[in-house]
């Protein structure tokens, strides 16, 4: 079944048992199950030509998920673990890409804390997401779309969703600049 997706993504995404979880011009998720488990499948669109002009000439954004996913792992820091990853090319250029990563069951960071919890928990949730931070800044690692609800929250604590735009930065002057540019996505939050 894995091969047959893989193989034949936009099938996945447009089978009536798929569940869109979000459809728009940038990308299109969708949550998949097959033998008994539960996948997010993200196919990562084209906007118009000059758009995907210039995509054909960076990494992929399903690739980039595919290379950071594992390293924030070896980090200590959880995230989606990632299946597999399509890349789509149109005469020899890189074109759409999909990623498929394990299906992460928790409610957004955005939803719990709007909710007013109790101090206890806030607490936990943000020293958690504080975790995740100063790992983020002791590798010089921005996540390029930090936003509440790129934060799910499981059982096992705060999961880092949504690694297309992740960076490793060379320089600590590129990574302070990414790094503000994280934090105050973040803070746009509350």
């Amino acid at each position: 079944m894995l091969r047959q997706v893989l193989a034949h993504p936009d099938d996945a995404l447009e089978d009536p048992d798929c569940e869109v979880l979000k459809s728009d011009r940038t990308s299109t998720v969708g949550v998949i199950s097959f033998d008994g488990r539960r996948f997010v499948f993200k196919r990562y669109n084209t906007k118009n030509t000059w758009h995907a002009l210039r995509r054909s000439l960076r990494r992929a954004r399903a690739e980039n998920c595919w290379n950071f996913a594992p390293r924030l792992t070896a980090l200590g820091i959880t995230t989606a673990p990632v299946v597999g990853w399509v890349q789509e090319r149109i005469a020899g250029l890189k074109s759409r890409s999909w990623i498929l990563c394990e299906h992460v069951a928790g409610p957004t960071c955005a939803s719990v804390l709007s909710d007013d919890p109790e101090p206890a928990v806030c607490d936990e949730i943000l020293e958690g997401i504080t975790g995740i931070l100063l790992q983020l800044r002791q590798n010089r690692l921005s996540h390029g779309d930090l936003k509440a609800t790129n934060i799910l929250l499981s059982d096992q604590g705060p999961v880092l969703i949504d690694l297309d735009a992740m960076r490793q930065h060379k320089t600590e002057s590129t990574y302070q600049q990414a790094a503000r540019k994280d934090i105050n996505r973040f803070l746009r939050n509350w």
